[in-house]
């Protein structure tokens, strides 16, 4: 991780998501810039959380390990949304590791000077309740798809979302841990796609989209984010 209080940077960021226009007091909670990278642990799960943070490039990822062994991705933070939030109003530790899965840029608030500030302000609290509400409702819809539709409908789609100029070229590890199956299951019902002439292999867990009009239609129904 690497950190500054540069102002120019700091000002470019709040510009990139226009949070000034939310938040138009950001300045007085003295923002920390952070730059997470690739695979960087924000957060682990059950560790204390003390400080909110404001993706503003990147993305972070929510994963809740069980006793057992394994564990389940259940929200990811792109450029606007707050990590620690939920935290600050539970006073609880941080529910799930928070991870960067590619370079991240983060507004940093420290809680240890801030906390009370932040809760009695109305205009931070709105954003907070605003982002809540949207991890509530991707959260929902997420699982509801995992329970109700079968792995290649809703695998068509992460392809579709996750694709670029045709090519799929995510970290499979993370696509397993986002849908909620083993690692082996995903690969095989890739491969069955490859099978159906749907993906063609591309080297290094790359897959070219052959027939995108069939994964469309194999993906109805599905509501797929950008992963």
């Amino acid at each position: 991780m690497q950190c500054t209080r540069d102002q120019k940077e700091i000002q470019a960021q709040i510009a990139r998501i226009g949070l000034r226009a939310q938040l138009p007091h950001i300045d007085s909670y003295q923002p920390v810039l952070c730059t997470f990278y690739r695979g960087e642990v924000v957060c682990g799960q059950q560790q204390p959380l003390p400080y909110l943070y404001i993706v503003t490039l990147g993305q972070l990822m929510g994963s809740i390990a069980a006793p057992s062994g394994g564990a389940v991705s259940y929200l990811s933070c792109g450029p606007g949304d707050m990590a620690g939030e939920l935290e600050l109003i539970g006073g609880g530790c941080c529910m799930a590791q928070m991870q960067a899965t590619c370079r991240t840029r983060c507004l940093r608030i420290d809680l240890g000077v801030y906390r009370d500030t932040v809760r009695q302000d109305p205009a931070m609290l709105r954003l907070i309740c605003q982002n809540l509400a949207h991890k509530l409702a991707a959260t929902a819809q997420s699982s509801t798809q995992n329970l109700l539709l079968p792995l290649p409908q809703r695998l068509a789609g992460k392809l579709l979302a996750g694709q670029k100029d045709g090519i799929y070229c995510q970290n499979l590890s993370r696509l397993a841990l986002i849908m909620g199956v083993s690692y082996r299951h995903l690969l095989r019902c890739l491969s069955q796609m490859v099978e159906r002439g749907l993906l063609q292999r591309a080297g290094r867990g790359r897959f070219l989209l052959v027939d995108p009009d069939a994964l469309r239609r194999l993906a109805d129904g599905v509501h797929s984010r950008q992963l």
